[in-house]
């Protein structure tokens, strides 16, 4: 009976505390690992979605170049991304060559 006590009080507070961290944890939390030898630029600072989309319009722009398109975007920034900012690293046209990392 003193086990079957045990566990109704002990599981509950354990998968609360489960859930907790879950949830603080943010899939933006990352490292971006990179070939020694790849092309690739860092963005950290003040930034929003709109300042974001013109820089990769104009970076990735065919006027830069072949090499330009085989250069990797990492975007650091402190916070999480806005769904404005999620919406614009799943765009097809930078899906695979830019990474949000939050730190």
């Amino acid at each position: 009976m003193a086990i079957v006590a045990l566990i109704a009080f002990a599981v509950p507070s354990r998968v609360t505390k489960l859930v907790d961290l879950a949830l603080k944890t943010s899939a933006y939390n990352k490292t971006v690992a990179l070939p020694a030898a790849s092309r690739h630029a860092v963005v950290c600072g003040y930034f929003d979605t709109e300042s974001i989309r013109q820089f990769l319009h104009e970076f990735f722009n065919a006027d830069h170049g072949p090499n330009i398109f085989t250069t990797t975007i990492v975007l650091l920034h402190s916070d999480e991304p806005s769904m404005e900012m999620k919406a614009l690293l799943q765009d097809p046209a930078y899906a695979n060559r830019v990474f949000y990392v939050k730190g």
